[in-house]
């Protein structure tokens, strides 16, 4: 229902603007996702994240592979200070923040997030092709 929705579109995204089309085009998108979303569905996967006390540190720091973790700058849900503290307690990890993004930045800021991962990837010798 639209009062659940509304909160959760106000963490995710800046507040609508009329100038800000392509902005306004995604909050609808998730807005419909959400809407169509089965209600027990989104209050499981939501109870789950708000009882979460977060990862066991010991059990994250034997992490082996490189890791990246990105934030987006404005995130109250995931915050780049977390992204941040993940860095220092995985052995190869580093961690970027998408300036000017909320939550939905893979959404809203594809080809900046994209362009990150590939660039991760390549240092990591991990491209195969393009």
């Amino acid at each position: 229902p639209p009062s659940l929705v509304n909160p959760t579109l106000a963490r995710w995204f800046p507040p609508p603007q009329d100038n800000a089309n392509a902005q306004n085009r995604h909050r609808k998108t998730c807005q419909n996702w959400l809407l169509q979303t089965p209600l027990l569905g989104y209050a499981s996967a939501y109870t789950a994240f708000a009882h979460c006390t977060g990862i066991d540190k010991k059990m994250i720091a034997t992490l082996e592979r490189p890791a990246l973790f990105m934030t987006a700058a404005h995130d109250l849900n995931s915050t780049p200070a977390m992204s941040e503290k993940l860095t220092h307690i995985v052995p190869k990890a580093q961690h970027y923040i998408v300036e000017n993004a909320y939550h939905m930045f893979p959404l809203t800021h594809a080809p900046q997030t994209a362009k990150q991962i590939m660039s991760f990837l390549r240092a990591q010798n991990m491209v195969l092709a393009e």
